[in-house]
């Protein structure tokens, strides 16, 4: 399989940057394998995959925004019961205001209860 111009403007990324030991490698190589137009990048997942620092993943993730590989997208969480609304928006004003969870009835507030994620523009092969 031909490897995308995302997994090597990730793999670049995250080298040049930090030294990868074997297993976080095996790890990425495994995450980016499958990554493709539409797919989700998950900051938080990715953190736990290759043991590194939460903010350093967001910088990469940025820096792939950049390059206009991947585009910001939200993903509604709610702090009360710590579940998933389970809809993901483009942008926090794509929120209705009168949005609250399913399951505990917490009204949510945009700006709060939010998780950056991302998802995948650009995959050529």
């Amino acid at each position: 399989m031909l490897e995308s111009t995302l997994s090597t403007a990730f793999r670049n990324l995250i080298t040049q940057q930090h030294d990868l030991t074997p297993y976080q490698t095996k790890q990425f190589e495994a995450y980016v394998k499958h990554l493709g137009k539409g797919d989700h990048i998950y900051p938080g997942h990715l953190k736990s995959k290759l043991n590194m620092d939460i903010k350093f993943i967001y910088r990469v993730l940025e820096s792939l925004k950049n390059q206009q590989f991947i585009e910001s997208n939200y993903e509604i969480y709610c702090p009360d019961c710590h579940r998933f609304k389970g809809k993901i928006v483009e942008s926090l004003t794509d929120i209705d205001p009168d949005l609250a969870c399913d399951f505990c009835n917490h009204q949510f507030e945009p700006l709060k209860d939010t998780i950056m994620i991302y998802k995948v523009i650009n995959d050529e092969r």
